[in-house]
């Protein structure tokens, strides 16, 4: 029988100190008589794309312009629940809908054109999109596992696994040069780290120390142009920890300071990382990284819980938040 490795964390995690946000400001993102509004990307233009819900039940997506203007979109009718993903530097956006209870892709061009896209198989999901219109993401094969695709701009789908994966491969972010990273499970059922270059070529890392039990190992989320990747660890005690790794392959961990787990979701070309983190009792909140590795961690004003998805632009951060009375809507974070 296999045996597991005992231990509370992920070798040499940092433990940083707090700060606190003072110098930070904070703006509202909501859709004008939506039922909720949640933020899901930015680009370095000070951009944005989400979701909103409408009385209906319905989801719908939505643009929001540096200059504070909301367009609103369905990508496939009213009644095909968008949930817009990711927007590039040029205001293209690319996300999901449902159609026929199958989750299928979307790409809506900066002219505000879509294209609607099915990777072959249920439940495409995307991990990302760079500013070449490139996306990677993944999908359910009818052998019930899943497997990456990337999408190019003129439409075309290239599907792969990693060469060591034995039940699934999940793409989770792209860069501007195609690189990919992800994660994909043995046949442990331990979960390893993956780079994919836009040439094809694989390779693999986990963090030291990890746990190597099923639903353990390393997750990389997101990567930058220069190739620094973020993502989480989980240990032998089921607890998460962030790491950034270099593009020379150094890594780095850390955790927030009153986080359980903690959950880096994505970089920016600075090297500033955003994510969230769960405190002891399992609520949700937001962190930013500088890349000189001070930690902040932050709920917008009057916020019980948030999830900083997203960040660009020297640090501006992205995501939903739910309020005091329960009501979700989006925020913008400006260092």
């Amino acid at each position: 029988m296999k045996s597991c490795v005992i231990g509370l964390f992920c070798a040499g995690v940092v433990l940083i100190q707090g700060l606190q946000a003072h110098a930070a400001s904070f703006t509202k993102v909501s859709v004008a008589g939506s039922t909720g509004t949640g933020v899901s990307s930015i680009n370095s233009n000070g951009d944005l794309t989400g979701s909103y819900g409408t009385s209906d039940g319905n989801g719908h997506g939505f643009i929001r312009t540096a200059d504070g203007k909301i367009k609103t979109f369905d990508a496939n009718g009213p009644l095909s629940n968008t949930s817009p993903a990711f927007i590039n530097d040029a205001g293209a956006v690319s996300g999901g809908y449902i159609d026929a209870d199958r989750l299928l892709g979307f790409f809506r061009s900066n002219k505000g054109a879509v294209t609607l896209f099915d990777a072959g198989g249920d439940q495409v999901i995307l991990a990302g999109m760079n500013n070449s219109n490139v996306i990677a993401g993944r999908y359910f094969g009818d052998d019930g596992v899943r497997h990456g695709f990337i999408r190019a701009a003129d439409g075309s789908i290239t599907k792969f696994d990693d060469p060591n994966a034995a039940h699934g491969t999940i793409p989770r972010g792209i860069n501007d040069l195609g690189d990919v990273v992800g994660q994909y499970t043995d046949a442990a059922n331990v979960d390893h780290a993956f780079i994919r270059t836009a040439d094809g070529n694989f390779s693999e890392f986990d963090v030291q120390g990890i746990g190597t039990c099923t639903g353990e190992g390393t997750y990389a989320f997101g990567i930058n142009k220069i190739g620094a990747i973020v993502g989480w660890c989980v240990d032998s005690g089921g607890q998460a920890q962030g790491f950034l790794r270099s593009p020379k392959g150094k890594t780095t961990e850390f955790v927030a300071p009153d986080g359980v787990t903690t959950r880096p979701f994505a970089i920016d070309e600075f090297g500033n990382v955003s994510g969230y983190y769960f405190d002891q009792n399992g609520v949700a909140h937001s962190f930013v990284r500088s890349k000189a590795g001070k930690l902040i961690e932050f709920d917008p004003p009057k916020s019980l819980t948030s999830e900083a998805y997203a960040i660009a632009g020297q640090g501006v951060a992205v995501g939903p938040y739910t309020d005091s009375k329960g009501h979700n809507f989006g925020f913008i974070r400006t260092p």
